[in-house]
């Protein structure tokens, strides 16, 4: 039976110009990949921004509400009330507009490839 494939004496010499490229190629794609991380971390960075703000607010709302109720005063209450009325559509659509759409959960075993 006779052998199913050529057989090379030597395996082919690669030229300088070919390496050359290939070496300038993969560092620019090193390069686009360290732009693509360096934007990735600052959006990390923003993020955290993001949520400690949100808490800022969130623990700046509860500690005007311990007050108001603490003071005994409606108006008081009132007050802070009003603002968060004031300023409840700003505080949705910030936080929709900061929050990331998920795919909806797989169960275990039903794994769908992306």
């Amino acid at each position: 039976m006779p052998f199913p494939f050529r057989v090379h004496p030597r395996p082919p010499v690669l030229s300088l110009d070919f390496v050359s490229t290939m070496l300038t190629t993969i560092l620019k794609e090193l390069k686009r990949m360290s732009a693509i991380l360096d934007t990735l971390t600052q959006e990390v960075a923003a993020e955290g921004t993001v949520v400690q703000s949100a808490v800022t607010l969130l623990n700046g709302l509860s500690q005007q509400l311990k007050d108001a109720l603490a003071s005994g005063d409606p108006a008081a209450i009132q007050k802070v009330i009003d603002a968060v009325d004031a300023q409840k559509q700003q505080l949705a659509d910030a936080v929709a507009a900061n929050t990331p759409v998920t795919p909806p959960a797989t169960e275990p075993g039903n794994v769908t490839s992306v």
